[in-house]
């Protein structure tokens, strides 16, 4: 970890001890504390992790660093040190806020009383205790009882010393809230305590004349609080192996030659379409500077389309390397260093390399606390395997091992090459979203901000329809990947309990970040978990979880949680048409399965997945799409009758043969049309105040049955999180963050995404970071998602977004292009 990575951890983590979000306080500020040579900037490393273990009620590791402040030479921390250790000796350990867990009930908790301090205390309501619980410690776990080092890069000396003086002034400017918080959590507890004086925290902190809307803070529980059984592994065990069958090859086949296929396909269309634009600017630039012009683009761009796909293909990992490197500055890992974190992910890689006599690919480093793995390259010796220090330092052994054998798996499976070829071609259009979009947030002028925000929003649509053709290969790969990895280590409990975390440190990052980093969103086709299916089943699950665990704390069964959905309703395959990844829960319930099979107790006890009938709302959901073949089929019906026409000489129908591809392409259209009008009053039904549930997500999606189409009325009050500026603007990174978990919204104008670029931007933009209230529809997919009816801040009149307004002029435009072309 450089000194710019130290300064950011630094300022992360004191953020989130002033928000009272103490886990992620230690995770960030720990690991500082034992790289840092400076006594100032150690003590009050020190003196914060003592206020977080507070906030946490976790006596034991807070006594431990008030005794290292005693041995400090500053008189005002020794001072301090003192007063909080007499204090920290007079409370008990209480069962609902136990070390081993860290973590504090939520349910059935009365209100606490608000004392002078503006801390609310939470009372202990004492519950029986999972028996593996005492497992939950991860070695890997920012709680232990003495710092580690998260990262197996070191810092000498020097760089310490020349980061020093910058490392203070985040630890000062943004601890002033926290030491007043964290120091209240010491004194309200109990009100006849001692009072640790807090030398470093200014006695007034002031405050911004609008300060935004103030949100609960979320209840969710953290990663070593869940109550983990640290389920066995097989000690000896037989391959699972797929099931050799014809619709099996067949599928495979379709699968990578149709995501080949899609690739040249559009390569194709943006070569021609490129033509077709710089046709007119090619025919101005020759009348002024006579120039040969290449005839061979236009003869052949089938063939010019085929040799750009070859190129990339060849050259794809090295203009990954150059993406990655400029983008995020990786570091290079070690096999010493990464054993460090997971011993057995190195004897893993050395293993696979002896048998398959490869080279050990390279891994990469990324600084950045996000929980990252993925893998990219050509075949085995030019393959890359990038990791970040957020998941080196969240994850334990077995469990890193785990996801190093799944991308292992991905590397001895040709695919990688066609998966890096997808990554890479996507990366361009991203990139150029990027830079427009960071030109744009530059510019003063209001119309070249338009402009920039144009191209940037044209450039991010360009970005989705390259992932499309990727998609259905990237979710095939991962049940193969989750296969193998099984067979490789023997332990599918560990695959288990590393996806599952990986999708809670996915949605905790993103709301402690307040956005969806780049990152996540640039190589999701490539990491274990997406970020879209962790965003809420990261979020909610865990409480799920928690609250069923402390009411029936001897169930073994995971009834009625988020999950229920991703593994039995029937149509799960098909709603993740969109997605990247296969549903999570159907992942984690096929593990459970491999652990069965293999006589091991699962990790994750889901009940046995009970046969739901095909539900009948699907006709509905897909009738847009079933209006397509519907055209067709009449066009069809014409054309024949133009036939007949033909022969029999019924002269007022010839045009039906003569006309035949019009009249197609005009019946295409207006079956669009016809079915999404018959779906539009279904899909968004009319919300009255009597019917706005104000339930909360655990409640609402554990439904296994729901289809988008079978919409419920929700209001929902949270805090509004996603990206700020104009590569927002077409607000696809909207989040709303509740107390018991984060959802995305969906926010369409009446016209549209042209109409968030002339109006909506401008609006929802300043409430980015407030408490609001969302009115709309509640959909249950792969990915759960609100179509936002109106958002309305605590001050301020609502916001009104156009979604039905928007499907009901697309499908009226869609019926006047098809009379249109047939006329």
């Amino acid at each position: 970890m450089d000194a710019k990575a130290m300064r950011q951890a630094a300022k992360q983590g004191m953020a989130a001890l002033a928000q009272k979000q103490y886990d992620e306080a230690i995770a960030l500020l720990s690991p500082l504390v034992a790289k840092t040579t400076q006594p100032t900037i150690q003590a009050r490393l020190q003196k914060a992790l003592a206020k977080a273990y507070m906030g946490q009620g976790n006596t034991d590791q807070a006594l431990t660093y008030c005794q290292q402040l005693q041995q400090h030479s500053d008189a005002a921390v020794q001072k301090w040190a003192k007063s909080a250790i007499a204090h920290l000796q007079k409370i008990p350990n209480s069962p609902a806020s136990s070390p081993e867990t860290g973590f504090k009930p939520i349910a059935n908790a009365s209100p606490a009383p608000m004392v002078s301090t503006g801390f609310k205390p939470l009372t202990p309501s004492p519950s029986p205790a999972s028996p593996n619980n005492t497992k939950t410690q991860s070695p890997t776990s920012p709680t232990v009882s003495t710092p580690t080092v998260s990262t197996p890069t070191a810092i000498s000396d020097p760089s310490l010393a020349s980061a020093s003086p910058t490392v203070s002034t985040p630890l000062h400017s943004t601890s002033a809230d926290a030491d007043a918080d964290a120091d209240a959590s010491v004194t309200s507890t109990s009100p006849s305590a001692p009072t640790p004086s807090a030398p470093s925290a200014p006695t007034n902190v002031s405050t911004p004349s609008t300060p935004p809307s103030p949100t609960p803070k979320s209840p969710l529980p953290t990663l070593h609080s869940l109550p983990w059984t640290n389920a066995d592994r097989a000690k000896k065990w037989s391959a699972i192996r797929p099931k050799a069958t014809i619709a099996t090859w067949i599928t495979i086949v379709l699968v990578h030659g149709g995501t080949a296929i899609a690739l040249w396909s559009l390569a194709v269309f943006f070569l021609k379409t490129g033509m077709a634009m710089g046709n007119p600017i090619r025919d101005i630039v020759q009348r002024m500077v006579p120039f040969e012009r290449w005839y061979f683009l236009e003869a052949y761009p089938n063939r010019i389309a085929g040799m750009i796909v070859l190129g990339l293909l060849i050259l794809s990992p090295f203009l990954l390397d150059l993406v990655i490197h400029f983008a995020h500055h990786p570091k290079p890992l070690s096999l010493k260093d990464l054993s460090r974190h997971s011993p057995e992910a190195q004897k893993l890689l050395e293993q696979s390399s002896k048998k398959h006599k490869h080279p050990i690919p390279k891994i990469r480093l990324l600084t950045t606390q996000t929980p990252l793995i993925f893998s990219y390259g050509l075949r085995p010796r030019l393959s890359r395997i990038v990791v970040s220090e957020g998941l080196l330092r969240q994850l334990n052994d077995d469990e890193m091992a785990t996801l190093f054998g799944a991308e292992l798996s991905h590397i001895r499976h040709w695919n990688l090459g066609l998966m890096t070829l997808v990554t890479i071609s996507t990366q361009i259009s991203y990139g150029f979203y990027q830079l427009f979009a960071t030109w744009a947030d530059g510019r003063k002028n209001g119309f070249l901000q338009w402009l920039g925000a144009m191209f940037a929003a044209i450039a991010y649509g360009m970005f989705w329809l390259v992932r499309y053709p990727g998609l259905w290969l990237s979710r095939t790969r991962f049940r193969h990947s989750d296969r193998m990895a099984t067979n490789l280590t023997g332990n599918p409990n560990g695959l288990s309990r590393a996806l599952l975390k990986l999708a809670i440190a996915t949605a905790t990052d993103i709301r402690r970040q307040g956005k969806t980093i780049p990152v996540l969103e640039q190589f999701e086709t490539l990491m274990p978990v997406g970020y879209r299916s962790a965003l809420t089943i990261g979020s909610t699950f865990p409480v799920q979880w928690q609250t069923g665990t402390e009411e029936q704390p001897d169930r073994s069964l995971l009834h009625s949680t988020i999950l229920d959905w991703d593994y039995r309703n029937p149509h799960r395959d098909l709603l993740s048409i969109n997605n990247t990844h296969p549903p999570l829960g159907d992942r984690l319930y096929t593990l459970a399965q491999y652990a069965r099979r293999w006589t091991l107790p699962p990790e994750l006890d889901l009940p046995s997945a009970s046969r739901l009938s095909p539900s009948p709302s699907l006709k509905l959901q897909i009738a847009p799409f079933l209006g397509l073949p519907f055209g067709a089929a009449i066009a069809v019906i014409l054309w024949i009758v133009g036939l007949m026409a033909e022969q029999f000489n019924w002269y007022a129908f010839r045009w039906l043969e003569f006309d035949s591809d019009s009249v197609f392409w005009g019946m295409l259209a207006l079956g669009f049309s016809c079915g999404t009008i018959i779906r539009i009053n279904t899909f968004f039904p009319d919300i009255k105040p009597s019917k706005k549930e104000e339930r909360e997500l655990t409640e609402l999606l554990t439904d296994p049955h729901p289809l988008p189409v079978d919409a419920q009325t929700i209001q929902l009050e949270g805090k509004l999180l996603g990206r700020r500026g104009t590569s927002n603007w077409l607000n696809q990174d909207l989040i709303l963050q509740t107390q018991t978990g984060l959802i995305r919204l969906h926010s369409t104008s009446v016209l549209g995404n042209v109409g968030h670029l002339i109006f909506d931007a401008l609006r929802l933009q300043p409430l980015k970071g407030r408490t609001v209230v969302v009115t709309g529809w509640l959909r249950r997919g792969t990915t759960p998602w609100i179509d936002i009816d109106t958002i309305k801040p605590q001050r301020g009149k609502p916001i009104h977004c156009g979604h039905p307004m928007w499907s009901t002029l697309l499908a009226c435009l869609a019926a006047l292009w098809g009379a249109y072309i047939i006329s």
